[in-house]
């Protein structure tokens, strides 16, 4: 007999077991007496289930052959104790795992959702559109603004077409960041003119103070260049997407020759590649620009 051959017959005797075709004694009675003799002990003689864990099988001599059986090992392995321990420790550990899954999807999860909210937030909050900065609105008016806005009324001397005068002018910045300056209608009050300086602050084709003409031009094909004549930014950029907001360039980019009329319109060539848009203003449907 080989020490497969008695494997199997413990294996089938703990499988009757299982199914419950023999009791626990039953079980333990037929193992100790399967082991005495395949041991070489004879059937009478036989260990009870109290006498099987102090009987030590070394060598089992048949057909001249040796084999060892570990009778130690052969029990661990067939006892159902210790065969539901390992199988509640298993089931424990995939529990374990199925939590800590749970948990970091769940705050990947969180995670995820906080930051996408608010970088939507952030996004919003700094877009330049066609009649409004972030939450600044031509058409609104100054108390409107939100609190998270710091604003400072100021009187500044304007120029334009070589006349000088006063104007109320509102300065608004947020997080130490001058955002931009707004103007009002003497009218109604209601901001009727931005003036954008903050890099922050951008179209949605990311272009902003800061952007070169080049970026702009990609950004926007179908925009031009108008000299606007006697003015402290007598460049500025359009786009057709904008019909009132104006990219003011700065003049040290200007490398042509002849500036023409106002309002005539140059060529992008007419300006180095790098040149940059130095403010961004925005102003009323009814209000001609400059």
């Amino acid at each position: 007999m080989t020490k497969k051959t008695i494997t199997t017959e413990l294996e089938e005797l703990f499988d009757l077991y299982q199914s419950e075709a023999v009791t626990k004694e039953e079980y333990e009675s037929l193992k100790a007496k399967l082991i005495a003799k395949n041991a070489g002990v004879p059937e009478n003689q036989a260990p009870s289930k109290h006498q099987d864990s102090e009987l030590d099988v070394n060598t089992i001599n048949s057909d001249n052959n040796e084999m060892i059986l570990e009778k130690e090992d052969s029990v661990n392995e067939i006892n159902p104790l210790n065969l539901k321990a390992k199988k509640t420790v298993a089931n424990k550990k995939t529990t374990f795992i199925f939590i800590a899954i749970g948990v970091i999807c769940g705050l990947i999860s969180i995670f995820y959702y906080l930051y996408y909210e608010k970088q939507t937030e952030i996004k919003t909050n700094y877009i330049i559109k066609q009649g409004s900065v972030g939450d600044i609105f031509i058409g609104g008016k100054i108390e409107q603004i939100p609190k998270e806005y710091k604003i400072t009324k100021k009187v500044e001397l304007l120029s334009t077409e070589g006349e000088d005068y006063e104007q109320i002018i509102y300065e608004i910045t947020k997080e130490n960041d001058l955002v931009c300056k707004a103007e009002q209608d003497g009218k109604n009050e209601t901001i009727n003119e931005i003036s954008v300086s903050s890099e922050k602050y951008k179209t949605q084709k990311n272009i902003g103070v800061g952007s070169t003409i080049k970026e702009f031009m990609s950004a926007y094909p179908s925009s031009a260049i108008m000299y606007y004549g006697e003015s402290s930014t007598p460049y500025v950029a359009m786009a057709k997407e904008f019909e009132t907001i104006q990219f003011e360039i700065d003049s040290e980019g200007y490398i042509g020759t002849e500036d023409g009329g106002p309002e005539e319109i140059l060529k992008f060539s007419d300006f180095k590649p790098n040149s940059k848009i130095i403010s961004i203003r925005l102003w009323a449907l009814y209000e001609p620009p400059h």
